[in-house]
C-alpha cells in the first residue's frame, strides 16, 4: 500500500498534463470493461458489440444521457448508471485540471516567467532606484511615433515594477513595457527575455560583482554573435574596470562612475550650477550632443562651421570612429566626417552666415588664475576623498579646507587615505553632522563654499534625511549674512529632490540620476560614448565655469560672437554663461547681447 501511495503521489506531482493522459487511458479501460460486460448481460441481439461500446461511451461523455430504448434489463441499466457516474467524475476532474493549469499559467504570467518573443528591443537587467530615471529618459527620447519595447529582468515582483513605472510609460503610448522575474546573472533568464535578439541592454546594477556576473552570463548567450547589438554597464571600483572591459568584447560600453562622480562634485562645489550642464547634456530633454553630416560644410574649416551653425554650437568632429573635441580651428571637414554639435532640437539645424565683430583689442589674454577658496565640507564617504583631490586642481593659493565628519572612525579614514592636503589650511572636526550646536561652531561669514555629503558609513536609509536636516540648519545660520556662502548638496535618492530643493540651496547633484541619463543616451545612440567618456575622464576636454571678466571687460555689452572669439583666443569653446545666483544658460541664441559682471561666468569647453 505504501508503494502504491508513493507512486500515486509521484504521478500527481507530474502536473495536470500527466493526470489528463492517465484519465483518458482509464476512461478507455472503463469503456472497454463496462461495454464488454454490458454486451454479455444485455437481452439477446439488442446491440452489436461496437454499438454497445459506443452506447457506454455516450453515457460517460454525456452524464445526462440516462434514457434507454426500453428493452434493457436491470443489469444493463446498472452498468450504464455506473458509466454515467464515471462520466461525472471525469468531467469534474477535467474541469479541475483545466482550472489548475489555467491558474498556473496566470500565476506564471504574474510572476513574469514566460518567454519574451521580441527583436530590436531594449533590455534593462536588474531594478533599483535608477531605473525610473532611465524610463523617463526613454520617454523623452521618443518625440516621434517610433515604437519601442522595453523589457526589464529583475528579481522582484513584476506587479510592483508595473505599479511604479506604468504612470511614466502612459506618457507615451508608443512605448511597451514588459517585466520578467529572474536573476540577470543566470544566462537562462537572459534567454527568457530574448537578449540575443535585443538592440541593446543596460546593466542597472550598482554592485560591481553583480555587474561582472551579469556580463559573464551574457557571454554564455549568443548576444555577441549579433555585431550590431551593444550593451552598457557601470563600474564603481577602478580595480574592476579592466575585468569589465575584457568581458565587453567591444560591444559593451563600460562607465567608470567614481571618476565621473568625483569630477562633477568637485567642480560643482566650487562653481554651483556646473552640475546643471551635465544634467542638461546627458538628458534627452534640453540640450543634446548630436552628430550631423552636412554637405554644405565639406571642405570648410572647423572655425567656419562654428560660425555657420545657427541653432547650436559646434564642439568637435567625428572622423570614422575617432572623436576630436575642440579641434584646431583650421581643421578641414571631410566628406566622411560628422560635425558634433550641441543642439536644442535634434531634429532641426540650419546654417547662417554671420558677420564677426572685431573685438580683438578688447579680449583679455592674461593667463587664467584660480582664486583662493574657503571650503567647508560636511559629511563623509570614501568617494569624497577623490572629490577633494579633484577640488585641489581648481583652487588657487591660500585656499582653506575644513571637514566635519560624524565619527572618530571617519576622522581616522580621512587621516589614513588623505594624509597630506594641498590646501594651504586644512582642519578636521568630529561631530554630529546634522546637529545645530555642532554646526554653530563655524564662522560662515568666512566661508565661500559649503558642500553637504552623505554619510555612507551610517544607515543609508536616512542618509538624505540627515543631509536635509543639515541644510535646514545651514539655511537658518546663513540667512542673515551679508555675503552668503554657496551651498551644494549630494543626494542619494532622486525621490528626495523635491524636499531638498525647498531649502534654498545653490546646487545639488543626484549622482545615480546622472549615470542613468548617460547610460540611456548610450543605449539609444552608442556613437556618443567616446564623447561622454572624454568629458568625464582624467584627460581631454571638459566643461568649465570661468569668470567672464577674465575674457572680456565686465559690465560692457558684447555679442555672443565676441565671447566665442575671446574663448577661441585661449583655444577654448564658448557654449553658454551663468549670471550670479541665476540658472545656467546653455546654447544661447547667437543673436543675444550679454552684459556680464565680475561675479558672472561663461561656460567653456577646454582642456585642463
Amino acid at each position: 500500500m505504501k508503494k502504491f501511495t508513493y507512486h500515486f503521489n509521484n504521478l500527481i506531482n507530474r502536473g495536470p498534463r500527466t493526470l489528463m493522459i492517465i484519465l483518458i487511458l482509464m476512461t478507455i479501460v472503463v469503456v472497454a470493461l463496462l461495454g464488454s460486460i454490458a454486451y454479455l448481460v444485455q437481452p439477446v441481439d439488442m446491440m452489436t458489440y461496437p454499438v454497445t461500446l459506443w452506447y457506454t461511451f455516450n453515457h460517460i461523455v454525456d452524464p445526462g444521457y440516462l434514457f434507454g430504448q426500453g428493452t434493457e434489463n436491470f443489469e444493463f441499466l446498472l452498468l450504464m448508471t455506473i458509466a454515467t457516474f464515471w462520466g461525472i467524475l471525469v468531467y469534474s476532474l477535467v474541469i479541475s485540471f483545466v482550472s489548475t493549469a489555467l491558474l498556473k499559467k496566470l500565476e506564471d504570467l504574474r510572476l513574469g516567467r514566460s518567454a519574451v518573443v521580441e527583436s530590436n528591443h531594449t533590455v534593462i537587467l536588474d531594478y533599483n532606484r535608477t531605473v525610473p530615471t532611465m524610463i523617463e529618459e526613454f520617454v523623452a527620447a521618443r518625440s516621434n511615433k517610433e515604437k519601442m519595447v522595453i523589457v526589464i529582468l529583475a528579481q522582484i515582483d513584476p506587479a510592483d515594477v508595473y505599479l511604479k513605472l506604468n504612470p511614466i510609460i502612459k506618457l507615451h503610448k508608443h512605448i511597451q513595457l514588459i517585466v520578467r522575474k529572474g536573476d540577470p546573472t543566470h544566462y537562462q533568464n537572459l534567454n527568457m527575455v530574448s537578449l540575443s535578439t535585443a538592440k541593446s541592454f543596460i546593466v542597472a546594477s550598482l554592485v560591481d560583482i553583480t555587474t561582472i556576473k551579469t556580463l559573464l552570463a551574457v557571454k554564455q548567450t549568443t548576444f555577441f554573435e549579433n555585431l550590431s547589438s551593444y550593451g552598457v554597464c557601470t563600474i564603481q571600483d577602478e580595480k574592476n574596470l579592466d575585468i569589465a572591459k575584457d568581458l565587453s568584447f567591444g560591444q559593451i560600453y563600460v562607465l567608470y562612475l567614481s571618476e565621473l562622480k568625483s569630477k562633477v562634485l568637485a567642480r560643482t562645489c566650487l562653481h554651483p550650477g556646473l552640475s546643471s550642464i551635465y544634467k542638461n547634456i546627458f538628458s534627452f530633454e534640453g540640450q543634446e550632443i548630436n552628430f550631423l553630416s552636412l554637405k554644405e560644410l565639406v571642405g570648410k574649416t572647423f572655425n567656419d562651421a562654428m560660425n555657420l551653425v545657427d541653432q547650436g554650437y559646434a564642439i568637435g568632429i567625428k572622423h570614422h570612429d575617432d572623436v576630436l573635441l575642440n579641434p584646431k580651428g583650421k581643421t578641414i571637414i571631410k566628406e566622411e566626417d560628422q560635425l558634433i554639435v550641441l543642439l536644442t532640437d535634434r531634429r532641426y539645424v540650419s546654417l547662417k552666415q554671420r558677420k564677426q565683430t572685431d573685438v580683438a583689442s578688447k579680449i583679455i589674454t592674461t593667463p587664467y588664475v584660480h582664486s583662493g577658496r574657503r571650503v567647508l565640507l560636511i559629511g563623509f564617504n570614501m568617494e569624497l576623498l577623490k572629490t577633494i583631490e579633484e577640488m585641489e586642481k581648481y583652487v588657487g593659493k591660500n585656499s582653506s579646507l575644513t571637514m566635519l565628519v560624524a565619527t572618530e572612525a571617519d576622522a581616522l579614514r580621512v587621516k589614513t587615505f588623505y594624509p597630506s592636503s594641498k590646501f594651504t589650511s586644512f582642519t578636521l572636526v568630529v561631530g554630529e553632522t546634522y546637529n545645530r550646536s555642532v554646526l554653530e561652531q563655524f564662522n560662515y561669514a568666512e566661508v565661500d563654499t559649503v558642500g553637504v555629503f552623505t554619510n555612507t558609513f551610517g544607515p543609508k536609509v536616512i542618509a538624505d534625511s540627515e543631509s536635509l536636516l543639515t541644510l535646514l540648519h545651514l539655511h537658518q545660520l546663513t540667512q542673515d549674512l551679508p555675503s552668503k556662502p554657496s551651498i551644494v548638496v549630494e543626494i542619494e535618492d532622486a525621490a528626495n529632490v523635491d524636499s531638498v530643493s525647498q531649502v534654498g540651496i545653490d546646487d545639488f547633484l543626484v549622482s545615480d540620476e546622472l549615470f542613468s541619463k548617460m547610460m540611456t543616451q548610450i543605449s539609444e545612440n552608442p556613437q556618443i560614448y567616446p564623447v561622454l567618456e572624454e568629458l568625464v575622464s582624467e584627460t581631454g576636454q571638459e566643461f568649465y565655469l570661468r569668470r567672464a571678466s577674465s575674457y572680456l571687460p565686465s559690465n560692457e555689452p558684447f555679442t555672443i560672437d565676441a565671447y566665442m572669439q575671446a574663448a577661441l583666443a585661449r583655444k577654448q569653446l564658448f557654449v553658454g554663461y551663468k549670471k550670479a545666483k541665476e540658472d545656467i544658460v546653455l546654447n544661447p541664441s547667437k543673436d543675444d547681447i550679454l552684459t556680464l559682471g565680475p561675479l558672472d561666468r561663461i561656460i567653456i569647453l577646454a582642456e585642463f
